[in-house]
């Protein structure tokens, strides 16, 4: 995406100028109000001065130092929002503040989930914390059916992508196909080829607990997968109870509840009304590198550490 698009999009989510219902219930604020550099940059300090609360000291350099990093090119990024700056004026570190500054602020978060749940009182929830009280049970029960897909040997900070259940009384698990192509490359010759389906060995689970303070594992094997082909990014995972042989911890674990993925025609054609909440494993966090000096910023340090390292829900 070229500087003018992003610039374009994170104004766009900033005001809350999406299409009316496409981003929160919320009537979305005026663009003067929105664009208050002080208010947005106030919003931004005062959670993340509430989410340090919860970090040990042990992370607490790294917190600091990814705040300090945010900041020094976020408060510029805002201001030169706020004037009304053409995408001439913004570095590529000032573009990448603002894209951070949204998860902050309120405007489009990514919460992190426990028990299922979000917290109300998430300091980054914004105006999204109707919509979220609003369907509490909903989030919850879907949360349930989602998984997160990893190694046998891994965790929440190597891990493949997503996937969800969706058949009823059968073990299957529906992903992207671009998941199945990380997994058969990752799996390599442990794994073979039949027709059109990866036999993936014995080096792939779903955990359904996969959250970021989760105390416990609820895995399945993964044995197989089967792209959709042609222009269709999904694949279709084939998945079993673990056996106490190989896993004695984890052994005879159920399939989740299923996601109901029906479609529902918008009435006249028009945009369903309503929040979209999307849950998942949006970073693959294998730990980032420590932050280069004198060079361009590497963000992904800078998300990781502000968001506490989470490779959760």
């Amino acid at each position: 995406m070229d500087a003018i698009s992003r610039l374009s999009a994170i104004r766009s989510v900033i005001t809350g100028a999406s299409a009316a219902g496409h981003e929160c219930v919320a009537e979305p604020p005026d663009d003067a109000a929105a664009l208050d550099p002080e208010a947005i940059l106030h919003r931004v300090s005062t959670g993340l001065d509430r989410e340090k609360r919860h970090r040990t000291s042990a992370g607490a350099t790294q917190y600091d130092e990814a705040r300090s990093i945010l900041f020094s090119h976020g408060a510029i990024a805002v201001r030169k929002l706020g004037a009304g700056d053409g995408a001439e004026r913004f570095s590529n570190d000032e573009l990448a503040s603002l894209e951070a500054i949204i998860q902050f602020d309120g405007s489009r978060p990514a919460l992190a989930l426990r028990r299922g749940g979000v917290d109300e009182d998430n300091p980054f929830i914004g105006r999204w914390v109707d919509d979220v009280r609003g369907d509490t049970i909903g989030i919850r029960r879907c949360a349930g059916s989602v998984g997160r897909l990893e190694l046998s040997s891994g965790g929440p900070l190597s891990y493949f992508g997503t996937g969800f259940a969706i058949a009823r009384g059968a073990p299957f698990i529906l992903t992207a196909g671009h998941v199945l192509d990380g997994i058969v490359k990752r799996v390599g010759r442990d794994g073979s080829k039949v027709n059109q389906t990866f036999e993936l060995g014995d080096d792939v689970r779903i955990d359904f607990d996969g959250e970021v303070d989760a105390e416990g594992k609820h895995l399945l094997k993964v044995e197989a997968g089967v792209p959709f082909g042609g222009r269709i990014d999904a694949a279709l995972l084939a998945v079993r109870p673990l056996t106490a042989d190989e896993d004695s911890m984890h052994a005879d674990a159920e399939m989740p509840p299923v996601m109901d993925c029906r479609m529902e025609k918008p009435i006249g054609g028009k945009p369903i009304t309503g929040s979209l909440c999307v849950i998942g494993f949006p970073f693959r966090f294998s730990p980032p590198r420590s932050q280069p000096d004198g060079r361009e910023v590497n963000w992904e340090w800078v998300r990781f550490h502000l968001m506490g390292g989470g490779g959760g829900r």
